[in-house]
This record gives structure tokens, sequence and C-alpha cells, in this order.
């Protein structure tokens, strides 16, 4: 009887103290600086929270899906793996299930994007203002207008997708977490209310070093396609003339109100309530000085906002090669007078014939010379007229976007004191400008300049012996010989790159496949006993 209830009493005391043990484990206090409750407690934490939201427009995989779900499934675009054994080709074909992963990758990206989306608006109203004046409500009501205008985008991405989806909660909870489908109209409806109020919130256009940010303009654009989306061709119908309104404000200049774009209701929401909503400044804290909002206010202006007309920044008249290349780029010539430059392909579709691998002649040359036992051997390689594509020093010194470590981290087969890149006008230089690019082909190694009209003579072989007398073989009793040997002793050519002998005859390109050749030396001794 003690004796089980001694077991009893150790299980207890040894169950009480691993309790314990949790307890103060995950009681532990926050040591960082940073937790859910501050983090969002200034107008610079909440950028960082956008910029996170942005950054999902340039992953890999969220543009992959974009490409994939939109040009790669339309007509203008033919690939090579349209059958329906691949991924791909199901999506082309319309003739795809859930086993399809670029069905789940799109979910999951824009996801990915709503819910960061989500934090920004969630947590705009824990910034604490330092100064409460025009200028820094501003500045967080266009935080948070961006925010809005991110989600009603990876919004539509899905619901255009998939038709109606779940519309995730701003503050997501464990008791909460699984959310039931909503209709393709509620997803649409909200995200009409987003890229509503956004188009109020934000300015006309950004420039300068905030260009690119979305602006107001970008919401009533986006807007105007959700509505498309939405309306039947060929039906009339409200969507229809809503399009037909925001384009003559758009274009046209007409003037439209706060009210108007909002289709504001009195009866939902207080417009007092919207505004701090929104981050505009408070009634009570509006200076005289300061724009009161209202509900009859007129949105900015989009008419002299954006141009259709091929302008820089400066109002100047943009030609063609201008809208993709900037000063200081490689331009391409149009070989084949398509009208494009496709640098996905390495720019195959403007080949041209630049000279062949196979050399005019090539030969070798052995001599031989012997004198008062000292002997002499010689052998010469050479080879005239071969075309060779030089592809080591661009591809080694040019700088672009990559995301595989093996296509951008490479060897430098160059000396970069004596190589010139363009920097100004008037510049005559060896490369273009060194800026970091993906796309322009700057430093594509597959062009004419890089073929090179090449001829070498190579020292394959050079030996010197000596053999010892005969006389001095006959008193030492045994002969002797020795001698020292070279091998690819020095090569003769105008050749800029490395080994011109190791280049594959075949395709005439050096992209260093082969390492250059040794240069060996042998010292030797031979003994006839």
């Amino acid at each position: 009887m003690n004796k089980n209830l001694i077991n009893v009493l150790l299980i207890l005391s040894f169950s009480s103290t691993l309790l314990t043990g949790c307890s103060d484990f995950l009681e532990k206090e926050v040591l960082g600086s940073s937790t859910n409750e501050n983090f969002y407690d200034t107008q610079y934490k909440l950028q960082a929270a956008l910029n996170a939201t942005y950054d999902v427009l340039q992953m890999d995989l969220f543009n992959e899906c974009e490409c994939r779900f939109g040009e790669a499934c339309a007509d203008d675009v033919v690939g090579g793996d349209e059958s329906l054994s691949t991924q791909m080709g199901q999506l082309v074909q319309f003739r795809f299930n859930t086993s399809n992963t670029w069905i789940e990758d799109r979910y999951k990206i824009n996801y990915k994007g709503v819910q960061r989306a989500n934090q920004v608006i969630a947590n705009a109203h824990r910034v604490k203002l330092s100064i409460h004046d025009y200028a820094s409500y501003k500045a967080v009501r266009e935080i948070l207008g961006q925010a809005k205008f991110l989600r009603a985008l990876y919004y539509f991405n899905l619901v255009k997708t998939y038709g109606g989806v779940p519309i995730r909660e701003e503050i997501e909870t464990m008791d909460h977490f699984v959310i039931p489908r909503s209709s393709a109209a509620e997803v649409y409806a909200y995200i009409e209310k987003d890229l509503r109020e956004a188009a109020i919130m934000l300015p006309a256009r950004y420039m300068g070093a905030d260009a690119g940010k979305a602006s107001s303009g970008a919401a009533v654009a986006l807007l105007m396609k959700v509505l498309m989306y939405q309306a039947t061709p060929g039906i009339q119908s409200e969507k229809w003339q809503e399009i037909v309104d925001l384009g003559e404000y758009f274009i046209d200049g007409k003037k439209m109100t706060f009210g108007e774009i909002l289709k504001f209701d009195a009866s939902a929401e207080d417009w007092e309530a919207l505004r701090k909503r929104l981050w505009f400044v408070p009634k009570e804290l509006n200076a005289q000085t300061d724009p009161y909002e209202t509900v009859d206010t007129e949105l900015l202006a989009l008419q002299n906002a954006y141009s259709l007309d091929y302008k820089d920044y400066y109002g100047n008249a943009i030609e063609y090669l201008d809208q993709f290349y900037q000063t200081g780029d490689r331009v391409y010539l149009d070989s084949d007078g398509n009208g494009r430059i496709n640098s996905d392909y390495g720019l195959n579709e403007d080949r041209v014939s630049a000279g062949s691998p196979l050399p005019k002649a090539q030969g070798g040359i052995i001599s031989s010379l012997n004198w008062k036992g000292f002997d002499v051997n010689v052998s010469f390689a050479f080879m005239l007229g071969r075309h060779i594509l030089n592809k080591t020093q661009s591809e080694s010194i040019g700088t672009f976007l990559g995301t595989d470590p093996n296509d951008v981290a490479k060897p430098i087969f160059a000396d970069l004191s004596e190589i010139s890149f363009w920097e100004k006008p008037g510049d005559i230089a060896d490369y273009p400008a060194n800026r970091l690019e993906n796309g322009l082909m700057n430093f594509a190694p597959n062009i004419a300049s890089n073929v090179e009209n090449v001829s070498f003579l190579k020292c394959k072989t050079l030996t010197i012996g000596y053999t010892i007398p005969e006389f001095l073989k006959k008193k030492i009793g045994f002969g002797a010989r020795i001698f020292v040997s070279a091998e690819n002793l020095f090569t003769l050519t105008n050749y800029s790159g490395r080994d011109p002998e190791t280049v594959d005859v075949v395709t005439g390109v050096d992209d260093l496949a082969n390492y250059p050749l040794s240069r060996r030396f042998t010292f030797g001794l031979t003994l006839n006993l």
C-alpha cells in the first residue's frame, strides 16, 4: 500500500514539475522592442508594412502567374508546352482540375497579398501622431489608401480567376480561421468599396522618387476595369453607365465629387465617421487654413495628370526605341523586320550569319636539331581564319537581375581597369552603361560584335636534351641523357579570349566550357645501364 502511494506521489510531483516548467517557458516576457501592440505606432512602421504588401507584386511566383493566366492563355502567345501532358497546356486548353499546381499557386500568392494589405488596414488606427496637423494625417491616409488599392487588386485577381472566394477578416483569430466562400457579387462589391475609398484618399499621380506608387488615377482606372468585368456586353446597365461617367471624369475632365464616386449613403455611415476612418483630419482638429472634405468636395482632376501621347517626364516626344531603351543602352538591329527585339529567347529571332567556326587552314610544324650531344625538338600547331564567338567577358562583367545564384555569381575574366562603360554622352566605350537591368540584354554575349576572326600559332612542345659522349659512357660504365621539356609554352594570337585552341570547332562558341590548356615543364634524366 505504501509503495503504491509513493509511486502516485512521484508521478504527481513529476507532472507538476513539467506543467510548471511549461508555464514558465510560455510566459517569458518579450525581449524585443516590437510587439503586435506597438509595431504600428508610427507612420514609418506602417510604411514598412505597406512595403511588404507591394513586395508581393515583384515576387517571381506572382509574375509567373500573371503571365500564365494572362498572356500565355491568350491567343497572342504560342508556347512549346501546350499539350495536355503539361500543366501549362492544361491551362491553355482550359482542361484542368485542382491537381494543377498553377491553380493553387495563383490562389496562394494573391491571398498572401491580401493578408499583408489587411495588416496595414487593420492596424492603421494604432499610429500615434506627434503632430496633429494636416500633413501628418495625409501621410498616413496615403499609406492606408495604397493598401486598399493593393487589396482590391489582389482580390480582383482572385475573383476573375475563381469566381466567389472567401473574404478574409482584417484581424484573423483561430476561432474564425475558416471563412465561407462569398459570392462573386459580394467580392466585387468589396473590391469596389476599397477602390472608391482609395480614389478620394490618394493624390492624382505620384512623381519623382514616389513614381510607381498606387495613385487616385490607378484606383479609378482599376475601378473602371472591375465594373467592366461585371457588366454584360450589349446590355445597358448601371455598370456601363458608371464606366462612361468615370471615363468622362478621367479623360474629358468632367467634375466628380467624393459623394458620387463613393456612392455615399448617410444612412449606412456618418460622414464624419468615414472621414476619421479614412484618416482625414477630424473636424475638431481641423485648422482654419486646412481644407475640410465634404460629400461635395470635387475629386482631383486626372485629365492632365496622364497623357495618351508618348512623352517623357519633361514633355518631350518619345520615339519608339526610347520607350524601351535609355541613353547608354545597347540598341539591337531588328534584322528580321518583325518590329520587335525578343530578349526572352536570347535574341534568336534576329540572328545573322557572322562567320564560320571552321578554319580556313590548320596544321602543325615539327623540327629537330642535333649538335655534339645536344638535341632540340620543337612542335607547333596553327590555325588560320576561324570565327569564334567570345562570350566570356560579356557574361562575367554584365549586371542583371536573376534568381539563380549560379546565373549571377560568375568569375570575372577581364581586367576591369582596362574596360570602359558608357557614362555620359560623347563617350566611346567598350560596353553600354553598367546598370542593373533585366530584359534589355545590354551584356548579351551572342552578338555580332563579339565574333572574332581568329588565327593562332602555338608552341605545343619544346624539348632540349644532352647525351653524354661515348668516352664518358665507357669511363663511368653507363649512358645518360638529361633533358628539360615544356608543353604549351606560348601562343601567338589575335584572340582576346583565353585559349583559342580549346574552343569547340563545331559551334565556335567560347563559353569557358573547356579549361585553357595548362603550361607544363618536365625535367628528366635517362640512364642506360
